[in-house]
């Protein structure tokens, strides 16, 4: 039987734990996560090290990379007992969290802006999750689009299987042949019929995108401001709540403990329940850490958006005239908060994650709480 984790340890580790990636948490990769297949024109890959790589077939991809394609370039790859992924020009991914150890954790890419393709194995046991600022796709065993444009619009189009899409708190099945998503406004669209593949244009659906977000940048900062500020707001919530499971869960797992010494039929019965009443409250606090972790994961997307929008304001600035202060303000907000979310996890992920899965092994032990 193991020992109750602490309460603070154990907060630091789901903080850490669902919140790897470039420039939010150090350590080593745990393990190659897929390679490039392809790679046509400048693609750029940055390590959790900082080190920067040009991106060639064969090149290997691990869990934190960030990948950044050029205005012209294509890139595809794979991902272990995942699935085949592409990217057009003008894309920021991350590798999020493709790897967390666990087939019932699903992977998460990071999608700040642009362009992915991703078919899914059908017969992989996790399911994949893409995030952007504003919306999350959940899939297992699919082919789909996504499409992130620099005024926070998504578009999410199914060819094959179905995609969960989610924006806020509401979410909508996507079926073959249909698309969703949403628009800088936040309001999530109803599954509609989706163009053909050959028709579609996402090169002029994002440039499109981008021209309406320069005429009317000081209100698409401040909405971007805005995003930011309810991903940070969630993900302190969330943060208080595990903390109260947490507790909850170390007491449970000290009385646990207790009765393991204990014999007779109404020990065996104490004992299924105090099982029983461990594992659904460790399932409970895994819904917690999905929604912190999906929190975390769009504020990443969102960090890096706002650096790209930085740059595009810069070059235009006088454009803005007496507003230009109003969205150097809105942006920084944003810098600002990545910063923070950055400082409350670094460096403790590689320190708690076997204790952790100590954790999870006695929470599976609900199967043979009647033994």
């Amino acid at each position: 039987m193991m020992r109750p984790l602490s309460i603070p340890i154990l907060a630091l580790f789901l903080c850490a734990l669902f919140f790897p990636g470039p420039g939010l948490c150090m350590g080593a990769a745990p393990g190659m996560a897929g390679e490039v297949t392809d790679a046509e024109g400048d693609s750029l890959i940055l390590r959790e090290n900082g080190r920067s790589i040009q991106a060639r077939e064969g090149t290997a991809l691990f869990p934190g990379d960030e990948i950044t394609t050029g205005p012209d370039a294509s890139l595809r790859f794979t991902l272990s007992g995942i699935g085949e992924f592409a990217l057009a020009g003008d894309t920021r991914l991350d590798l999020a969290e493709v790897f967390s150890g666990e087939e019932d954790e699903p992977g998460v890419l990071s999608l700040a802006a642009g362009y992915l393709w991703s078919r899914v194995d059908t017969g992989g046991k996790r399911t994949v999750e893409v995030h952007t600022p504003t919306t999350v796709a959940g899939v297992r065993g699919t082919e789909f689009e996504t499409v992130a444009a620099l005024d926070g619009s998504t578009a999410v189009a199914v060819d094959e299987g179905t995609v969960e899409v989610t924006v806020g708190e509401e979410a909508v099945m996507v079926g073959p042949g249909q698309m969703s998503g949403t628009g800088p406004d936040l309001a999530p669209e109803p599954p509609a019929p989706a163009p053909e593949k050959a028709r579609r244009d996402w090169g002029a659906w994002r440039k499109t995108r981008r021209e309406n977000l320069m005429e009317r940048l000081p209100a698409g900062a401040a909405r971007l401001r805005a995003t930011m500020e309810r991903l940070d707001q969630r993900a302190q919530r969330d943060r208080e709540r595990m903390l109260s499971q947490a507790e909850t869960l170390a007491r449970d797992a000290a009385r646990l403990k207790g009765l393991a010494k204990t014999r007779g039929p109404e020990a065996r019965e104490a004992r299924k329940e105090a099982w029983k009443r461990f594992a659904d409250g460790f399932q409970g606090l895994r819904g917690t850490v999905q929604s912190f972790r999906g929190s975390i994961s769009r504020a990443r997307a969102c960090a890096r958006l706002c650096h790209v929008v930085s740059a595009a304001f810069e070059k235009e600035r006088e454009r803005y005239g007496d507003q230009a202060p109003a969205v150097e303000a809105d942006l920084k907000r944003v810098e600002e908060l990545a910063r923070e979310m950055k400082r409350d996890v670094q460096g403790l992920r590689r320190e708690i994650r076997e204790k952790f899965k100590d954790f999870r092994k006695l929470a599976r032990g609900r199967e043979k709480a009647g033994s």
